[in-house]
């Protein structure tokens, strides 16, 4: 077995200047030389995984002072990455991005909160990641900063913002000539059954002619509002004012119309209010013999539970799962389908669970945290 060994020897000389003895010891080292082979090791494993980061690394001292770094951003900054220890980092960027960071920095240090940033350096965006490292007392020593080029990942959401833009612009156009053709479908229809003899076995026809253009007309309404789904990100709706608009718009003269779900917030699609327009609408049109429609609200084991009901005829075991279907039903069935493609964009499920000839029942369910309640939901 091989030991590493510290030797320390004194000689004792004659009068004359000759070496008459040596005194001296010996004593096992082992421990330490290994404990500073390990260290070495450690720090050569260090510095293989910083530069293994194919972005941008530094290390930095809470007051700018940089530590560490990585060759890519010494090959970034084309500098090399020995010439970057010990200077401050006014002393290696650009003075706009030496402020920036000197701001970030001093935040970081305040909060204690990892921060992220975006910025432009030259025709390079960069997206910034600071992270605080502390001391044994909790304070804030150094930060690590990882900067990752999007550049490539900007191009892209710029291309496809620049093609939703044109496909936004041509459905538009296309509706709006579509449905300029179908009100001039709609006259001339009326214009010719007015000429007819009220027993005219063509009468009919032009009746059936003026249906398939509603049907037409329906259809690109739900072009419009599928079109717009997934727009706008989700947002915090107040309950109570998203169905109480809605209920507005589906025209429910006549019925009782109750709501009670306290002052509920729900993280969903700003197409939310839709979602109950459709429901109710579905309640006047199919349910025959509705005089009531009614909204609550409770908590189930941290899921947020919206229900709505009626009181008409309600739906078969048969068809509960298949109202949620494109083309089911009478017209065009694109009601309830575009209910489930709302809801699914913040993983909110909607089933039916009412009984036939008592009313139909439909349950929303939404998962922890895309609900709140009190005074939170209030201010939605």
């Amino acid at each position: 077995m091989r030991i590493s060994v510290v030797q320390n020897a004194v000689g004792r000389f004659d009068g004359e200047g000759g070496l008459e003895e040596i005194w001296g010891y010996l004593y096992d080292d082992s421990e330490r030389s290994e404990a500073e082979d390990d260290l070495k090791r450690s720090e050569a494993t260090l510095r293989a995984f910083v530069d293994a980061i194919p972005e941008s690394a530094l290390l930095v001292e809470r007051d700018g002072t940089i530590l560490a770094a990585n060759e890519v951003i010494g090959q970034r900054m084309g500098i090399p990455v020995g010439d970057l220890i010990g200077k401050h980092i006014e002393e290696v960027f650009p003075p706009d991005v030496a402020d920036s960071r000197k701001e970030q920095f001093v935040a970081v240090v305040a909060t204690g909160e990892p921060t992220l940033f975006e910025d432009v350096r030259g025709c390079r965006n960069i997206a910034n990641h600071i992270y605080p490292i502390f001391d044994p007392q909790g304070r804030v020593a150094r930060m690590a900063f990882l900067g990752i080029d999007i550049t490539h990942r900007k191009e892209i959401e710029h291309s496809l913002r620049e093609a939703n833009r044109k496909l936004t612009l041509l459905g538009r156009i296309t509706r709006h000539d579509i449905l300029n053709q179908i009100t001039g479908m709609y006259g001339i229809i009326s214009l010719i059954q007015d000429d007819l003899p009220e027993n005219a076995k063509l009468k009919k026809y032009f009746a059936y002619l003026g249906n398939a253009a509603k049907t037409i007309h329906r259809h690109i309404d739900f072009t419009e509002d599928f079109f717009h789904m997934g727009e706008k990100p989700p947002a915090w709706q107040n309950m109570r004012k998203v169905i109480e608009r809605a209920s507005d718009h589906a025209h429910l003269h006549g019925m009782q119309f109750t709501v009670d779900t306290g002052e509920v917030a729900v993280f969903a699609d700003p197409m939310l209010e839709k979602v109950f327009f459709n429901l109710f609408d579905n309640s006047v049109e199919h349910g025959e013999r509705v005089s009531e429609i009614a909204v609550s609200f409770c908590d189930d084991g941290g899921w947020g539970v919206l229900v709505v009901e009626d009181d008409g005829i309600g739906i078969g075991d048969d068809a509960k799962e298949a109202v949620f279907h494109q083309s089911f039903g009478r017209n065009s069935g694109y009601g309830l389908f575009l209910v489930k493609e709302i809801l699914d964009l913040t993983g909110i499920t909607i089933r039916e669970t009412g009984r036939e000839g008592q009313g139909a029942q439909f349950e929303i369910r939404i998962p922890p945290g895309k609900w709140r309640a009190g005074d939170a939901a209030a201010s939605a």
